[in-house]
C-alpha cells in the first residue's frame, strides 16, 4: 500500500473514531436522561399512594423563626411542636430547591405524617417497583432513606439488594418535609453497555461501510485524475532532439545533444569536448529517463524507489531531493533541459 493512500485510510480512520465516540455518548446520555424522567415520575406516584394511606392524629403545630423570615424568603430554621417536646431545625438551602413542592403548608403535612409513623424503606421500594414495571422498566430498583433529626445527625435506611449501588446508579435525590429532614435517593441498576450495546454495533457497521466507501471513491477519483493527466501529457506536441544509444560500446553512451554525450558508466557528461562529472546518485537516476525513451522519459515514483533504494527507505521527499539534484546539474549545461513533476510520476524534458 503506498504511503498517500496509508495517510488517507489513517485520516478517514480518525474521523470515524471520533464520530463513533459523540454518537455512543449522544445515544447514552439520552436515554439515561429519559431512564431519570420516567423513574423519578414513577417515583413520585409511589409516593403520592405513600402520603395518601398516611391518616394525620394528635395536636401537633409548627413555627418560623419570625426574625429569619424578615431577613429572607427562605427562613434559617423551622420548629415542630409536638407531645414530645419542641423540635428545631435548620434549613438546608440546596435540600430546599430539591424538595418534591414547592408548597410550604404541603411540606408541614409531610412532616408530621413521617414523623407519626416513619418511612419504610422496603415497603415504598416495592410500590416503586410495581410503578415501573407500569411504563416498561422491568429492573429491581433500591431506596435509600436519609433521616436528620434537629442535631443535624443523619441515618441512612437502604431497602434490601443495596449491594451495587453507588453514585454512578443513582437517579435521583429529593427531599420530603418543610424541614427537609428526610432525603430519599433512588437507585437502578444500569450500566453504558447495557444503554447503548444494540447501537454500538449499529454504529460501528455505519461508520465502517461509509470509510470503506470513502476510501474506495477517493481511489477511484485518484486513478481517473492520473489516466486524464497522462491522457493530456499524450496530446501534447512533445519535440526532442535526437537520442541515440550507442550499444556496441562496453560503456553506456547517451548521445542526449549534438554537442553533449552522456557516459553513464563513467558517470561523466561531455559538452563540446569538456568533461563534467556528475554525482552517482544523479547518473544513475538520468540513465533512468534517458532509457524511457519509448515513454516520453516518464518515471513513475515506485521505479524511481525500487532502483534508487532497494532496500525500501525510498519517501517521496528523497525522490524529490535526488530529482532537484539532478535538475540543478543538468541546468547548468543546458538550461533547455528540464524535469517536469506529474501525479506519481517525472518526466525529462529534452
Amino acid at each position: 500500500m503506498k504511503t498517500t493512500n496509508i495517510i488517507l485510510l489513517s485520516i478517514l480512520i480518525l474521523i470515524g473514531s471520533v464520530t463513533f465516540f459523540f454518537a455512543c455518548k449522544y445515544t447514552y446520555d439520552s436515554k439515561v436522561a429519559t431512564l431519570k424522567e420516567k423513574a423519578k415520575k414513577a417515583f413520585i406516584e409511589a409516593l403520592d399512594k405513600e402520603l395518601k394511606a398516611r391518616h394525620l392524629e394528635g395536636d401537633l403545630s409548627v413555627s418560623f423563626n419570625s426574625k429569619s423570615l424578615l431577613r429572607a424568603e427562605l427562613p434559617d430554621s423551622v420548629y415542630l411542636i409536638d407531645a414530645s417536646g419542641r423540635h428545631a431545625y435548620r434549613l438546608d438551602p440546596e435540600k430546599h430547591r430539591m424538595n418534591i413542592t414547592e408548597n410550604g403548608n404541603i411540606r408541614f403535612m409531610h412532616s408530621i405524617a413521617f414523623i407519626k409513623k416513619p418511612i419504610c424503606p422496603d415497603s415504598l421500594n416495592m410500590e416503586w417497583s410495581s410503578q415501573l414495571q407500569a411504563v416498561g422498566l422491568a429492573v429491581k430498583p433500591v431506596l435509600c432513606i436519609s433521616i436528620s433529626d434537629e442535631k443535624g445527625h443523619t441515618k441512612d435506611q437502604y431497602s434490601a439488594g443495596s449491594e451495587w449501588c453507588n453514585s454512578s446508579n443513582r437517579i435521583f435525590t429529593i427531599y420530603i418535609g418543610h424541614a427537609c429532614e428526610i432525603g430519599i435517593m433512588g437507585y437502578l441498576p444500569y450500566s453504558a453497555w447495557s444503554m447503548v450495546h444494540t447501537e454500538f454495533f449499529l454504529y460501528l457497521l455505519l461508520i465502517g461501510i461509509i470509510i470503506c466507501g470513502i476510501y474506495r471513491v477517493s481511489l477511484i477519483l485518484r486513478k481517473h485524475t492520473r489516466l486524464v493527466y497522462h491522457a493530456e501529457m499524450d496530446e501534447l506536441p512533445i519535440t526532442h532532439p535526437v537520442l541515440q544509444e550507442v550499444v556496441a560500446t562496453p560503456t553506456r553512451v547517451y548521445v542526449i545533444h549534438e554537442k553533449i554525450i552522456f557516459y553513464a558508466e563513467q558517470k561523466r557528461i561531455e559538452v563540446d569536448g569538456l568533461e563534467k562529472k556528475i554525482q552517482n546518485q544523479s547518473s544513475t537516476l538520468l540513465e533512468l529517463f534517458l532509457k524511457e525513451k519509448e515513454n516520453d522519459h516518464i518515471l513513475e515514483d515506485n521505479a524511481i524507489m525500487e532502483i534508487l533504494w532497494p532496500d525500501g527507505t525510498g519517501t517521496s521527499e528523497r525522490i524529490h531531493k535526488a530529482i532537484g539534484r539532478l535538475r540543478s546539474c543538468i541546468r547548468q549545461i543546458d538550461d533547455t533541459i528540464d524535469i517536469k513533476r506529474g501525479i506519481g510520476i517525472y518526466q525529462l524534458l529534452l
